[in-house]
């Protein structure tokens, strides 16, 4: 569990900064300066709203690839997630982010992935009922 937190606190703040083009991982500027946790918010109702929305139809090859577009949709949102959260710790452990701070935004991100986990669990649900 720590080789794997290290490798990934590795991965953050040596290799994130030159795939993103950003060479300095204090630059309070870099990759995620337009992400926020109210920018992410605004991306999980959208999708959310996007996929509760959506109802099968009698065909079920059609309702695959709408199961299938809508579902990446949704990860496509949670890795985004997932990548915010990196970028918050990787501040919070070079102390660019209070405790408090770092906390308050893990706190919202775990109640979007939270949202998510359960438009995903209803999506599947829905489209497997109709197959």
């Amino acid at each position: 569990m720590k080789k794997k937190f290290l490798l990934t606190l590795f991965f953050i703040i040596l290799c994130l900064p030159v795939l993103t083009g950003c060479r300095n991982t204090n630059n309070k500027s870099s990759y995620f300066a337009e992400e926020s946790v109210e920018f992410l918010s605004q991306a999980v109702d959208d999708v959310t709203l996007h996929s509760n929305s959506a109802v099968p139809g009698e065909i079920p090859a059609e309702n695959l690839r709408r199961f299938s577009v809508l579902k990446s949709e949704l990860e496509d949102v949670e890795e985004k997630i997932e990548h915010y959260d990196d970028y918050i710790e990787s501040q919070y452990l070079q102390g660019g982010l209070s405790y408090t701070d770092y906390q308050a935004q893990e706190y919202e991100l775990e109640k979007l992935e939270e949202k998510l986990n359960i438009s995903e669990e209803r999506l599947a649900y829905d489209f497997k009922a109709h197959k």
